[in-house]
């Protein structure tokens, strides 16, 4: 989610501040709080849609951010 925040591990971000929340249907949703939010505000991104994949041995994600 950093990548799509274009911030990188910086200016006072915490893990806290971005949470994947499972959907009853299994959809994966991003929360964000703190200076993400903050920087998310900034950019006018209103959403970020993610996907979530993985085997055994493997895993993937992806995000891609919308804004007004």
């Amino acid at each position: 989610m950093l990548k799509v925040l274009g911030t990188g591990w910086r200016g006072g971000i915490n893990w806290t501040d971005i949470e994947v929340i499972n959907e009853p249907s299994g959809q994966p949703r991003v929360g964000l709080v703190g200076q993400c939010r903050r920087i998310a505000d900034e950019q006018n991104i209103d959403k970020i849609f993610v996907s979530i994949s993985h085997i055994e041995t493997h895993a993937i994600a992806s995000a891609v951010a919308s804004g007004q």
